[in-house]
């Protein structure tokens, strides 16, 4: 591919760094645009790399599954897009406008303008890789260099794995051994296990000999069954027989046949529980049954009445033990006791009276010595034996009668109280015999019902009869015994009777019942097992077959699984070599240019040239930096054990432009990013020559912070681009950056 395409413009909208349009012009030979951090100088190599390419390089740094190429400053209103104008050396133009839509919608909406004609989406494509002979997903070839990539490989040699995989295009491939060995190791380990597993114990052996054991449990019964009974040839179809025996059973007693999906077992015991419903609803069942209700009924009305017996012989017993109890005496003895104690409440008074008059006409005549005539009548006194006699009657008259009243108002209060105890026990009495009464006519009536004895009329609410007269309450107890006799006979009638209707059961038993009780415990002992013996050997039958289709589907499975491990292990070895050829390929495509790039910028006096080594372990390409040297093979080691790190970077940086630049292809530039770091200034003036050197022949593009060596490439015949200050995500033109 003779035409060669230099960039002219870039323009970037809304892209990773830059917010809105930023454009930047290119010429042909060396440039240098020379920016401190953090103002898009590596978001300007990702934008040239995603408008020729269409990729996105795997760096560590990047979150596959939120980054995005989209200004975070332009908001949601963001068109982010990269246009790319290349120019050949006969004129020609070549314009790529790919806009960004996290990648899938992109490819698809690509636009190339060549000769005068648009081209879209699959057929953009295939124009650019036509005109530049770029790959898909692979950065090879693209001129463009980027400084992740150089940092991996001088930060950690043991990155370059990843970093060739990335650069190539290989990624994929390169994840795809590891799946594919992962899922080999699956295969395998089915296969193993599972022909263990065979070779260990036939699944198929035990059900076989478990089919043994069931059939001759099933021919065992099967002739038990021909000793009840049951002839041979219907034994052959068990369950049928015992389905027309139930079915026979259940017409005999008049009863609906068991549900034919019912299991044997279950319909027999169906069948035995209509027989038990037949049995209970029988006429001699059922008049047994009225007359032990009957003959208990009975005898709880004898327990009560003789219970009321008792009741009334305790109750007699207490009224006897009372004394008196006749209520109008009472009456007369509380209503005299409390008169006397008005009367001498009365005399009490007369006598405190007379108590007054004596003790103030004493008091007068000790006031009065002189006085010689009374102050009420005016007679004439006798002093000495008035006051004799007043102190007289003061001293013991009134004394005596009154200590006669407080005797006899305790007489009185004694027989009023006395009267009013004997009162009170009349009317519990009284209410006793109430309540006995009731509740013997309560029983009576119950005996009534039973057609014994006769109703007893209620109680009148004064019955004083009972209480005071033994004879009424004698006749009432006789009258309870009577009743109670009377019942005594009416439970033996009723004992006699039931034994009757005993025998009566006993014989129905004998002639209908028992003999369909037998023919079904004949039917449950005998046949309802042949027919789950003969059911269990059928599900076992099935079950065994199931084991041997088991067992055949895993034998199937075990050549299945071997099947598919040597094919995945083919198809890993397969992918392992096409890594190996395209890598093999690309390296050779490079050594030289590398090799002679890294001496002529180190100037290392040991070591004189570069190697990758590739060697391949487990169907996993590995790949290794070695320094080599003209002077001494024996001198020759990884690349990161024997150079420093300015050399390493060195190193890092022929490997990476050797595989950027474009031999056979239609790219005619190199895009490098911030190539000198960690490179003292002999080794960053190294650089710069060379890089001159190549721009020579190919446009050479070069993204740097470093002051000085954007001095040296200027030396070196670099144009310059100073890029403005950087704010809210834009480029302000004006003065020149600071470091």
């Amino acid at each position: 591919m003779s035409t060669k395409w230099t960039l002219r413009r870039v323009s970037l909208r809304d892209f990773a760094g830059f917010r809105g349009e930023q454009s930047f012009d290119f010429r042909n030979g060396v440039q240098v645009v020379h920016a401190p951090n953090h103002t898009g100088k590596t978001t300007l190599a990702m934008g040239i790399l995603w408008g020729v390419a269409g990729v996105v390089p795997e760096l560590p740094r990047l979150d596959r599954t939120s980054f995005r190429l989209t200004n975070r400053h332009a908001g949601r209103d963001a068109t982010p897009r990269v246009t790319v104008e290349l120019v050949a050396g006969d004129g020609r133009t070549l314009v790529i406008r790919r806009p960004y839509a996290n990648g899938r919608r992109a490819r698809s909406i690509v636009e190339v303008e060549i000769d005068g004609r648009t081209h879209h989406g699959d057929a953009a494509e295939a124009v650019i890789a036509a005109a530049l002979g770029v790959r898909s997903a692979s950065l090879e070839g693209t001129g463009i260099v980027l400084q992740d990539h150089r940092l991996r490989i001088v930060t950690r040699t043991a990155d370059l794995n990843e970093v060739i995989s990335d650069v190539l295009g290989l990624t994929t491939v390169a994840r795809l051994v590891p799946a594919l060995n992962d899922r080999k190791n699956e295969a395998n380990r089915i296969a193993r296990e599972t022909a263990t597993f065979l070779a260990g114990s036939d699944p198929v052996k035990r059900w076989l000999e478990k089919n043994e054991e069931l059939e001759a449990r099933y021919w065992a019964l099967r002739e038990k069954g021909v000793a009840a009974g049951f002839a041979e040839e219907a034994l052959d179809d068990a369950a049928g027989l015992l389905r027309a025996e139930i079915e026979g059973h259940a017409a005999e007693i008049g009863a609906q046949a068991p549900d034919a999906k019912l299991p044997p077992a279950r319909a027999l015991r169906a069948l035995t529980e209509a027989l038990s419903e037949l049995r209970a609803r029988s006429e001699v069942v059922t008049r047994l049954a009225a007359l032990e209700e009957r003959a208990s009924t009975l005898e709880a009305r004898t327990t009560e009445i003789v219970a009321r017996i008792h009741a009334w012989k305790a109750l007699d017993r207490k009224i006897a033990d009372g004394g008196v109890l006749d209520r109008s005496a009472l009456e007369a003895r509380r209503d005299a006791g409390a008169l006397r104690l008005e009367e001498n409440r009365r005399r009490r008074k007369e006598i405190h009276d007379q108590q007054g008059v004596v003790s103030a006409a004493l008091g007068y005549l000790k006031a009065h010595d002189h006085a010689k005539d009374c102050p009420v009548c005016g007679g004439g006194i006798r002093r000495d034996a008035l006051m004799a006699k007043l102190g007289e009657t003061l001293g013991r008259k009134l004394r005596d009668e009154l200590e006669s009243l407080e005797s006899s108002d305790r007489e009185a209060e004694e027989a009023r109280k006395g009267a009013e105890a004997g009162l009170e026990q009349l009317e519990r009495l009284r209410s006793d015999v109430q309540d006995e009464l009731a509740r013997t006519t309560d029983r009576l009536e119950a005996c009534c019902a039973l057609g014994i004895g006769s109703a007893v009329p209620a109680a009148l609410p004064a019955n004083d009869d009972l209480v005071a007269s033994a004879a009424a309450r004698e006749k009432r107890i006789g009258s309870l015994s009577a009743v109670a006799a009377a019942l005594r006979d009416a439970v033996a009638a009723a004992r006699v009777e039931q034994e009757t209707a005993r025998e009566a059961r006993r014989k129905e038993e004998e002639r209908r019942f028992r003999p369909i009780e037998q023919r079904i415990a004949r039917l449950r002992d005998d046949l309802c097992p042949v027919v789950d013996a003969a059911s269990e050997l059928e599900l076992h039958g099935r079950r065994r077959d199931a084991a041997r289709d088991r067992k055949e589907g895993l034998e199937e499975l075990a050549a299945a699984a071997a099947s598919l491990r040597d094919g995945l292990a083919a198809i890993r070895g397969a992918l392992s070599e096409v890594e190996q050829a395209r890598a093999d390929e690309a390296i050779r495509s490079c050594r030289e240019f590398s090799s002679r790039f890294f001496a002529r910028v180190a100037e290392n006096p040991d070591y004189t040239g570069l190697e990758i080594q590739t060697t391949v372990a487990r169907d996993r390409l590995r790949y290794a930096l070695r320094a080599t040297s003209l002077s001494s093979p024996d001198l020759e080691d990884a690349a990161g054990h024997v150079l420093s790190e300015g050399d390493l970077s060195a190193a890092a940086m022929a490997f990476l432009v050797g595989l950027a630049r474009s031999s056979s292809g239609g790219v005619g530039f190199l895009v490098i990013d911030d190539p000198a770091q960690g490179m003292d200034s002999t080794l960053r003036g190294n650089l710069a020559r060379e890089l001159a050197a190549i721009g020579e022949t190919q446009q050479i593009v070069v993204l740097t912070h470093q002051r000085d060596f954007a001095k040296a490439l200027e030396n070196a015949g670099a144009s310059r681009m100073d890029l403005g200050r950087w704010k809210g995500g834009r480029l302000e033109p004006g003065a020149e950056p600071s470091e």
